[in-house]
C-alpha cells in the first residue's frame, strides 16, 4: 500500500501525520493541509489492525488507506504520489 518515493524526499523538511481516520474528519484535513504548508512535503500515515475502530464503522484499513489517497494524492508522471 506504499506511495512513498524516497528519492524525492531526501533533504527536505518533512512533516508526517499519523491517524486512523474512521473516518476522515475536517481535523484530520486542516492538520495536513498544514503540515504540508509549513514542510516541504507531508507524509500521511493511515493506521490500524484488524478490529479496530475503523472496522467497527464500516471502514477497514485498506477503504481508509484508499479514501485518503483519493483525497490527498495525485498521480504524477512516473511512479509514486503527492499530496495536492
Amino acid at each position: 500500500m506504499s506511495n512513498l518515493v524516497t528519492a524525492r524526499l531526501s533533504e527536505k523538511n518533512i512533516g508526517i501525520v499519523f491517524g486512523c481516520f474512521a473516518p476522515c474528519h475536517l481535523g484530520h484535513f486542516n492538520t495536513i493541509m498544514q503540515a504540508k504548508r509549513e514542510n516541504d512535503a507531508c507524509i500521511v500515515v493511515v493506521c490500524g489492525q484488524p478490529g479496530d475502530r475503523g472496522e467497527a464503522v464500516g471502514l477497514d484499513l485498506r477503504r481508509r488507506f484508499r479514501y485518503m489517497r483519493e483525497l490527498f494524492c495525485r498521480r504524477r508522471e512516473g511512479s509514486g504520489y503527492r499530496i495536492r
